[in-house]
């Protein structure tokens, strides 16, 4: 019984995370538009109120995507309290990287350990 829930707790991680991922993703790609909207209507020296339509459907887009994180960041939340009410609550901690190559420095901002709970 806990290998099948532990085998079905896996499925859902394995697609929650890429889809936080992606509403960032989309967040960031989003505002960069925005940015480049108003850049553009300056680098081209345009009227103030030049493309204002256009921004206001972006800023509204943008608008949805934090309104989709914020639900996202609840379900998230939902999941874990599902995880421990099944009884999949983590009950130890590990580090999920590599062992670090002894003749490099300590330290490298690139190659952080990445830990993980994991079910015993």
């Amino acid at each position: 019984m806990l290998k099948q829930r532990l085998k079905a707790a896996g499925m859902v991680v394995d697609h929650l995370i890429p889809a936080e991922n992606a509403i960032d993703a989309s967040l960031s790609c989003g505002t960069a538009l925005a940015q480049a909207m108003l850049a553009a209507r300056s680098e081209a020296n345009l009227p103030f109120a030049t493309g204002q339509d256009a921004l206001d459907h972006v800023a509204e887009g943008n608008a949805y995507l934090v309104q989709a994180r914020r639900a996202f960041v609840a379900a998230h939340k939902a999941l874990a309290e599902t995880r421990d009410q099944l009884g999949l609550r983590e009950r130890a901690f590990g580090d999920t990287s590599e062992c670090p190559d002894p003749s490099q420095p300590h330290g490298l901002l690139d190659e952080r350990p990445r830990l993980r709970g994991v079910q015993l």
